[in-house]
């Protein structure tokens, strides 16, 4: 997941400069969903390697989000703080969820 990521970001942003940062965040949620079924029906381990990997090249999450956060506090560094703390604490309650959802 953390390679894909790696080797993706750059990419990633540049396509957010490009085509704009909600359409690669919603572009990413809908790839990443597609990875995340791949992942959970895997047959193999290699496969699930594979998905994972899919996975981790679709996440363009962080650098748009983060971007949306700095222009909507209008890079107040208090408010852009508190904004990012409840970005990442929204995120982690996605991980408590998701496995109760699923």
């Amino acid at each position: 997941f953390m390679m894909g990521r790696f080797l993706s970001s750059y990419a990633w942003g540049k396509a957010a400069d490009r085509y704009g940062r909600i359409f690669c965040i919603q572009s990413s949620l809908a790839l990443s969903a597609v990875f995340s079924v791949l992942f959970g029906l895997s047959p193999t381990f290699g496969c699930a390697l594979a998905a994972r990997f899919g996975l981790g090249l679709c996440n363009g999450l962080i650098g748009p989000i983060k971007t949306i956060v700095s222009e909507v506090t209008d890079n107040d560094p208090k408010s852009e703080t508190k904004m990012l703390a409840i970005v990442m604490g929204t995120w982690g309650y996605g991980f408590l969820i998701n496995p109760a959802v699923s």
